[in-house]
């Protein structure tokens, strides 16, 4: 008796032909990769690929999905035993972490959106998976605001739109040419951010100011 195909062995294959669409995809670039040569890749013919995935805008969105969902995970699971601000930090830095991995998320997402563009359908599942994005940092900045350690009059969402806005804007520039950018002053300008507007804290040379007296230096224009 043959055995039916199970929704778990379903599940494998797409993430099979996701890791094949990924690695297409980044070595040749999106305009170039096409379902059959995912299907080359893998030994498969496309009529195997369009069982499991519509097109290749499709498969596209859930090979990028898959590397930062991996990726949402472990910072989930490296934050899970933090607290206060600490836990807020471990995920930012995580966020900002410059490494070939993140580079190829980054990059895969830059295709996704540009193949996306004039696509409605498309453009609706990346703006829901933004706003879960958003609505996963508002909530620990809600947090941190009800313990006291995070401006009281912040708006959580807004904040943590500026905060996505930072970070997607900086890996704009990372996934161009990543060996030009230093994942520690990244992470560090990041957290600079996080610590004056979300935090309240003062940056070190207002807080030196404020103790003397001091008129903090304001650059000249020249």
């Amino acid at each position: 008796m043959t055995r039916g195909r199970i929704k778990g062995d379903h599940e494998v294959r797409r993430a099979e032909i996701a890791r094949a669409a990924c690695a297409v995809i980044l070595r040749n670039g999106l305009a170039a990769t096409s379902l059959a040569e995912i299907a080359r890749e893998m030994g498969y013919t496309t009529g195997v690929l369009r069982h499991y995935f519509l097109s290749k805008e499709e498969l596209l969105f859930h090979a990028k999905n898959s590397l930062f969902d991996a990726a949402i995970d472990a910072r989930r699971d490296g934050a899970q035993d933090l607290q206060g601000r600490d836990k807020l930090t471990s995920v930012v830095t995580a966020m900002i972490a410059v490494n070939p991995a993140a580079v190829d998320r980054y990059r895969l997402l830059a295709a996704f959106n540009g193949s996306a563009i004039g696509d409605e359908a498309l453009m609706s599942k990346q703006h829901a998976r933004n706003q879960e994005n958003i609505e996963a940092l508002s909530a620990l900045i809600a947090e941190l605001q009800a313990c006291g350690l995070a401006l009281k009059g912040l708006d959580p969402r807004m904040a943590a739109l500026g905060l996505l806005a930072l970070i997607d804007g900086l890996w704009e520039h990372i996934i161009m040419k990543p060996q030009d950018w230093g994942g520690d002053d990244l992470a560090a300008l990041v957290m600079a951010h996080v610590r004056t507007t979300i935090f309240g804290e003062l940056p070190p040379e207002a807080e030196t100011d404020r103790r003397t007296g001091a008129p903090s230096a304001i650059p000249r224009e020249t």
